[in-house]
This record gives structure tokens, C-alpha cells and sequence, in this order.
């Protein structure tokens, strides 16, 4: 048997039968539906792929129990193994906490990360990287999750900027100290292209703020 199973039976007394309870390999499972003639259902996928001992426990408004016996063998079909199914590029800041959640398909059961920066660590238990970068760079975290039928694997590249690396380029240099006094001002975003490159970009947000503060420097290459 596989997938949700239904059972049935009948029990007879020369008194009314009160209830119906169900047990499997020994283990209390619930109570079926009506008594004389009964009915329970139960999802096999709780159980593993063996033999299973199904007893049915009938009592009478007397207190007097019968019992009656089967076993079933259960068949379920395996699943596959995990694939991951979480983004494999992430990104984060020395310094700052960061966090990354290992998601997967196929029921995974535990999770791995090699290779991560100082600093972080995997719960294998739900996936979640976590913790504060201590190194910058860029690195390739072998992901993976598991369960009984297998392991999925996938490379994460995780990169750690510098808190100075505002467009995180792998460099600090003038153009992060612009972004922050343009931040400072409140000129995050280009919206017109100034300088008429055909881009519209930090250049263009630099001079709109340089137009700002009365510089005569607005447009032209």
C-alpha cells in the first residue's frame, strides 16, 4: 500500500459497540469512524517501507475489548533528492550582519556550506547562513541539501564589500566618497542625463547636485 489508505471493518457484540480505536505496530493511532461497521484513513507517507502490524481494538458499552490483527506492507514511492533552489550570488558588508537562507525542493532534511568568509557559519538544521563578515572578497560557498535519497549541491558566490565600497565595484576610490555626500544630500538617483552621454548615472547625479549647491558646471561632457 501507498499514499492515503482507507481501512475497514466490522465488530459485532450482543451489546452496542462504543468505539473503534486503531493502532499500528503497537502505537496508538487514533479512533475510527462509526463503530459496528467502521472506517479509518491514514497517509502511509508517516510510515516506513516495510512490514506494519494494523490492529483494530473494539469495546462495547460494557468495557469488554476484542482485538483483530493485520499486517500491510507499505510501498511508498522514494523522492528525490533536494535540488536548491535559493539565488547563488548574495552580497553584504564587513562589519554588518548578514544573512542567507538555503532553500531547496524534495523535502531536505539537513544543509551544508563549505568554504564560507570569517565570520559566517550555516545552521544545517534550516539552512540559514548567518553571523558578521569579517573579510572582504569575493567567495564560492559549496551549498547543499540533503535527505534520504540523496544530496543537492550548487555554488553560492558570496561577495563582502568594504563599508566605503558604496557601488560595490571591489574598490574604494572617489566615486564612493561622491555617493556618500550625494547620499548626505538626499541625490541618490539619476534622473536626467546631464551631461548628455547618452547614460544616466552617477556623473549626471553629481552634476544635478553640483547645480544644486550653484556650481556652473551642469552640463556637457
Amino acid at each position: 500500500m501507498s499514499g492515503i489508505t482507507v481501512i475497514t471493518g466490522v465488530a459485532t457484540d450482543n451489546v452496542v459497540v462504543s468505539s473503534v480505536a486503531v493502532f499500528i505496530d503497537g502505537a496508538a493511532y487514533g479512533l475510527a469512524s462509526g463503530t459496528a461497521s467502521w472506517t479509518f484513513s491514514f497517509n502511509t507517507a508517516a510510515l516506513t517501507n516495510s512490514s506494519h502490524i494494523i490492529t483494530a481494538r473494539a469495546v462495547d458499552i460494557s468495557g469488554n475489548a476484542a482485538l483483530a490483527a493485520v499486517t500491510v506492507v507499505v510501498n511508498n514511492p522514494g523522492i528525490s533528492a533536494p535540488v536548491i533552489t535559493s539565488a547563488l550570488t548574495s552580497t553584504g558588508t564587513i562589519g554588518t550582519a548578514l544573512s542567507y537562507q538555503i532553500t531547496a525542493v524534495n523535502s531536505p532534511v539537513s544543509f551544508s556550506a563549505a568554504g564560507l568568509p570569517a565570520g559566517l557559519s550555516v545552521n544545517t538544521v534550516t539552512g540559514l547562513i548567518s553571523g558578521t563578515p569579517a573579510t572582504i572578497g569575493t567567495s564560492s560557498v559549496a551549498i547543499s541539501a540533503a535527505n534520504s535519497s540523496g544530496t543537492g549541491s550548487a555554488s553560492l558566490a558570496l561577495s563582502v564589500y568594504s563599508a566605503c565600497d558604496l557601488n560595490q565595484d571591489g574598490s574604494t576610490n572617489v566615486v564612493d566618497v561622491q555617493l556618500q555626500v550625494n547620499q548626505a544630500l538626499g541625490a541618490t538617483a539619476c534622473t536626467s542625463d546631464l551631461n548628455r552621454d547618452g547614460l544616466c548615472n552617477v556623473i549626471d547625479v553629481q552634476r544635478g547636485v553640483n547645480a544644486g549647491l550653484g556650481g556652473p558646471c551642469v552640463v556637457g561632457p
